[in-house]
């Protein structure tokens, strides 16, 4: 009977656990769609995107979704309480409390970050398909590729729980293009759960193999990525009695 080797996605999420990057500029600001940064004394955002900018001096100006690429600034108190929440695994509060605050911080800099602790935390509760939804959703607020593929990897892996596997692809094409060894890792990695998911152990030994050998720990992400990887092809090794079980042991 043929073996499944099942790891849960929230253990494979467990490799985005480190915060994301934000920018470097001082906030508040925004990027217009010539992508020149501006400053500015205060921003607020209606719902449909459009931002009121604080010019100083009783001055303000509206500009349209069209004008700007983002805006930013300073992380709001609510943000820090769903980012604790998420950082503690809380993700039964998280999802009570994250959509108004979602839809009041959106516009100006946190959509993105917070789509994806919402995707996580419902990935995390084997909710794959609202997950997916969500993180849709808020992948045109992420303000910078590191932001774009953390979502683009977490929806590739709601779409393995899925067994969407023609966008499982899709999506690891899409990884290819952002800076790093992480996206890459992370396809291979993802490449090789869907051939255990189809019964095709030799070509997931393959990507495995690539996951656990192409890639140094450089930082907590590919160290986390390369030990899940390491455990998934030491399982299917020991389970087919390869030889080359121990010697891939001793990798670690």
């Amino acid at each position: 009977m043929k073996k499944t080797y099942f790891y849960p996605v929230c253990m494979m999420l467990s490799f985005f656990a480190v915060a994301l990057s934000l920018p470097a500029q001082e906030p508040p600001y925004y990027v217009d769609n010539r992508g020149r940064t501006v400053e500015v004394e205060g921003i607020s955002a209606d719902d449909r995107g459009n931002l009121t900018l604080d010019l100083g001096d009783g001055a303000r100006r509206t500009i349209r979704p069209a004008e700007y690429r983002y805006a930013f600034i300073e992380k709001p108190d609510a943000v820090s309480e769903i980012e604790r929440l998420f950082e503690g695994g809380d993700y039964d509060r998280l999802l009570e409390e994250i959509e108004p605050v979602y839809n009041e911080y959106r516009f100006l800099g946190w959509g993105g970050l917070m789509a994806y602790w919402h995707g996580r935390a419902l990935l995390a509760q084997d909710s794959p398909v609202e997950a997916r939804e969500i993180l849709e959703r808020g992948e045109r607020h992420a303000i910078d590729d590191e932001q774009r593929s953390w979502i683009t990897a977490s929806r590739a892996a709601a779409s393995l729980e899925l067994e969407d596997y023609d966008e499982v692809e899709e999506l690891l094409e899409e990884l290819r293009y952002f800076e790093g060894d992480y996206p890459a890792a992370f396809s291979f990695y993802a490449r090789a759960r869907k051939y255990v998911a189809r019964g095709d152990e030799d070509q997931a030994i393959l990507e495995l193999l690539k996951t656990v050998l192409l890639f140094e720990p450089r930082d907590e992400r590919l160290a986390n990525l390369r030990e899940e990887a390491g455990e998934l092809l030491l399982s299917i090794l020991k389970e087919r009695e390869d030889p080359a079980f121990e010697r891939v042991k001793r990798l670690y």
